[in-house]
């Protein structure tokens, strides 16, 4: 089945300077992970999203909410370095981070990782 997307932006000016997004047709956009593996004896797909509308980001930082989602995730990282969160110099995958304290530091920003799951076959 082909899918035709076509990205709609309708512009509203509020006060000098400021613009909103007043319809996007397109998803919101999100920061995602996901994770396979075996829930008792069945396999499944574990999926943590943080979404946020174009129309918060342009308000919060007047950028779009893709960037405004990466430079957030980018300051979490900075704040577990400058609290000595981490293991230690180096490199290190996501996984080595607590993830309470990263999901902490995402709610108190007001964006929240909503989770949903699917089963695989087996």
């Amino acid at each position: 089945m082909a899918v035709n997307v076509k990205p709609t932006f309708t512009l509203d000016y509020d006060a000098p300077g400021d613009v909103v997004y007043a319809s996007v047709s397109v998803p919101q956009p999100a920061l995602s992970v996901e994770v396979e593996g075996r829930k008792g004896d069945r396999r499944a797909v574990r999926r943590g999203d943080v979404v946020m509308p174009h129309q918060e980001a342009n308000r919060r930082r007047s950028t779009t909410a893709g960037y405004y989602l990466s430079a957030v995730g980018a300051a979490i990282g900075v704040a577990l370095i400058a609290d000595e969160a981490i293991p230690g110099p180096g490199v290190y995958p996501p996984e080595a981070l607590d993830p309470a304290r990263v999901f902490k530091e995402w709610s108190a920003r007001d964006r929240p990782m909503t989770w949903s799951e699917r089963a695989l076959g087996n």
